[in-house]
């Protein structure tokens, strides 16, 4: 089917049939009493609280409870009516407290960890307005010492046995350290120690075990936004299922052209033909870099390493490579240079070691490991062959540096350094960066790229450059094309393309109003600041399908035909919003993607190389 003509303006404010997922309003205070020194809105816990009806739980000590105990930390236990055995105080610390002790009681939990109150409006509350449900919601809260941002939840337990839990939007859980879990457990030492974790989004089973549970520590959690319905699975334990989630407007694949640029191979079998034996060449701009392929070079351009030396081995380690120590010139580099460098094992050399820290700006995955677009959210200038190496591993070479002084090159080599694999084999690879201290150029160059899949951490490869500090994300290029195109980055915004605020079903069918927003718009005849394209929408998405054959390479199409266009205009200004309305019949789960293009003189920016004269933006998916 095409998408109906969408309506732009008229906003049409009826009945939501699908708004949020979390309701906080409504309920009284739980009455918490602190369980020790620590004050309430830490560590408390109520006295037991009637439920209202009798709630069953299959294969628990009394099959069915009347009362629940409320605690801070995201957990009620349940009780026929006396206090909650087996509790845990500052939150759960393991599977041990999910399973409980011998006796202990039927355990319920959101999201049970060290929780405390973040802001003067921090609450937990308890509503048993509605007959046959008890609705326990934590307003404001986080986990202890954070200082983050605040969320809020609910548990709600209904007369058949079931439970939602529905949540608002989810910061990142910051402290690796500290146990997280989401599920239910029947108590009394249910399980066993290896009961897995399960992914409650996926509509996980836990067949006749009384606990099901998916372990949160350390992770962004996946349920922003959501609620999920754990259910008596008939044999004794639980099923999960999503039962709500708002609409989203997500990225779907990047345009062209930015301060960042990079290309992502989602595994080696893919980077190896694109990469092994082909060069990457940087020639410093007056604000960034132009960026050239260089398909077949490696073999001349690779300088073997003579007289180098060796950096300590490490598995997802980094070194502190001090040029002037060495006796070498400071590396220039677009907006300054450096006298020192940070190699890090897997792939990628920065001006400071804070670009190393993945787990602080790699979102995607919060590892260094791990390739993802969260290379443009750096804090300090970094060039990126980004792959999960393991110079730890004696059976292969070291990472090595040699300088050859005739050329003022400096020259740093994954030499024969192995790659993860399952089972462990011999899977080399060689990889050179090569420095020129003088002019600032910089190589890439792919003497050998290794095709093993097979790795527990996966095996994708990130290519490219990026400035200090977070810069727009380009999306995937095509850097590695064949015939040796020449890509411009020259203080060029790739233009973005945002929406808001994120789409509800209103009674009519139709959506609330939204607005799309296209940004960094280029000059379509400079100087005089006139700024032009369209924006498209399309009921199906590409997967960034490289337009070089229209003489736009490095810019992707993202969506898979042109169902509906419009056309937008600014003098002066390089952003525009253009309000819409989808019309119905709309259904929660229905998708559209959408794309905008602009347009500037052919051959005239960036550097020359787009004779088509087009940029894209990213792509942006709005799911209702």
């Amino acid at each position: 089917m095409r998408i109906p003509a969408l309506l732009v303006g008229a906003p049409l404010l009826l009945g939501a049939l699908h708004a949020q997922c979390l309701d906080t309003t409504g309920g009284s205070p739980a009455g918490l009493v602190a369980t020790g020194t620590d004050p309430v809105d830490d560590e408390g816990r109520s006295a037991p609280i009637a439920l209202g009806f009798n709630f069953p739980m299959a294969g628990s000590i009394a099959g069915n409870y009347t009362h629940a105990v409320v605690e801070t930390n995201g957990v009620l236990y349940l009780t026929t009516g006396g206090a909650a055995t087996g509790t845990v105080n500052f939150g759960a610390t393991g599977l041990g407290s999910l399973r409980g002790i011998a006796g202990s009681s039927p355990r319920v939990f959101p999201l049970w960890t060290d929780l405390w109150a973040s802001t003067i409006n921090w609450a937990v509350t308890v509503d048993t307005s509605v007959a046959g449900r008890f609705k326990v919601t934590w307003i404001d809260v986080e986990e202890f010492f954070a200082f983050g941002v605040p969320f809020s939840m609910s548990a709600s337990l209904f007369a058949s046995g079931a439970v939602e839990f529905s949540y608002g939007e989810l910061p990142p859980l910051p402290d690796s350290n500290t146990f997280a879990a989401t599920g239910v457990s029947i108590g009394n030492q249910v399980g066993t120690a290896t009961t897995p974790s399960s992914n409650l989004l996926a509509g996980a089973n836990s067949g006749a075990v009384g606990l099901l549970f998916e372990s949160l520590t350390g992770v962004v959690p996946t349920f922003s936004d959501r609620s999920i319905l754990l259910a008596p699975n008939g044999t004794g334990g639980y099923t999960s299922v999503l039962s709500c989630q708002t609409g989203t407007h997500d990225n779907n694949g990047g345009g062209c052209y930015g301060d960042s640029f990079y290309q992502l191979f989602p595994d080696a079998a893919a980077a190896s033909p694109a990469l092994q034996g082909n060069a990457l060449f940087l020639t410093p701009n007056s604000n960034g870099y132009s960026a050239a392929w260089l398909p077949g070079a490696a073999a001349t351009l690779f300088k073997t390493p003579v007289a180098a030396t060796d950096f300590a081995r490490s598995d997802d380690g980094q070194v502190a490579f001090d040029l002037a120590a060495a006796g070498l010139p400071a590396l220039p580099f677009p907006g300054g240079s450096t006298t020192m460098l940070w190699v890090h094992s897997n792939g990628f050399v920065s001006t400071t070691g804070a670009t190393n820290d993945g787990g602080a700006w790699n979102t995607e995955f919060g590892t260094d490991f791990e390739p993802s677009p969260s290379l443009v959210k750096a804090p300090e200038t970094a060039f990126w062959a980004w792959h999960d190496w393991n110079p730890a591993d004696t059976a292969g070479g070291p990472i090595r540096w040699h300088y050859e002084a005739a050329t003022t090159t400096l020259c740093i080599t994954w030499d024969g350094v192995e790659n993860y694999s399952v089972p462990t084999a011999a899977n080399p690879g060689r990889f050179q960066f090569q420095f020129d201290l003088t002019s600032g150029s910089v190589w890439y160059v792919w003497d050998a790229v290794d095709t093993n899949t097979t790795s527990d951490f996966g095996s994708a490869h990130a290519i490219g450059y990026s400035p200090a500090g977070a810069s727009s994300d380009p999306g995937s290029m095509f850097l590695a094309q064949p015939g040796g195109n020449a890509i411009t980055i020259d203080g060029f915004s790739a233009i973005r393309l945002t929406a808001a605020p994120e789409p509800i079903i209103l009674g009519s069918g139709s959506s609330n109003p939204m607005t799309y927003t296209v940004a960094n718009i280029p000059d379509a005849a400079p100087p005089a600041q006139v700024r032009f394209g369209f924006l498209t929408f399309s009921v199906a998405p590409l997967a960034g399908v490289d337009l070089g054959f229209l003489g736009a390479p490095a810019c992707a199409l993202n969506v898979a035909s042109l169902d509906v266009i419009f056309p937008f205009s600014s003098v002066g200004s390089d952003t525009v919003g253009v309000p819409l309305v989808y019309p119905p019949p709309l259904a929660p789960g229905l998708a559209f993607w959408s794309q905008a293009i602009a347009f500037f003189p052919a051959n005239s920016f960036p550097g020359g190389l787009n004779a088509f004269g087009i940029t894209t933006s990213n792509g942006l998916r709005t799911q209702f």
